[in-house]
């Protein structure tokens, strides 16, 4: 069985190790990036069968750019986004509208806090594994 391919996108280096620890001892293949520029390139190169992007990264705006970016052009490939805005502002988000979920373009929302057995299952789920 092929292993499916992830790119996680976050600035934060200490939390793409923590995934790709996590991701690996499930037997995924992750591709790291820090950048919109690198995850997109990243994307268009290896085609990943999932995304996981942080919703604010570095200019409070590119988790959302590089979500519209990439299921505009792979409306195929599940996206999900994590955040610790809830946590530090107070401020959720959602995706249980079609108004919310035209606007974030992704499949998932989950807090960075959340347990990596929620995640995995997420991942399973949009995989359909």
């Amino acid at each position: 069985m092929v292993s499916p391919k992830i790119l996680v996108a976050d600035t934060d280096a200490d939390f793409r190790s923590e995934i790709g620890k996590f991701l690996m001892d499930h037997n995924f293949l992750m591709y790291e990036a820090e950048s919109i520029t690198e995850a997109e390139d990243i994307a268009m190169r290896l085609k990943p069968d999932l995304a996981i992007i942080d919703l604010l990264a570095s200019d409070d705006e590119s988790g959302f750019v590089l979500s519209y970016h990439l299921k505009k052009k792979y409306p195929e490939m599940p996206v999900i986004l994590v955040s610790n805005v809830a946590s530090e502002t107070g401020i959720s988000f959602s995706l249980n509208t079609n108004e919310e979920k035209h606007w974030l373009w992704a499949d998932i929302i989950l807090e960075k806090a959340s347990t990596n057995d929620q995640l995995h299952k997420e991942i399973l789920k949009l995989l359909k594994m």
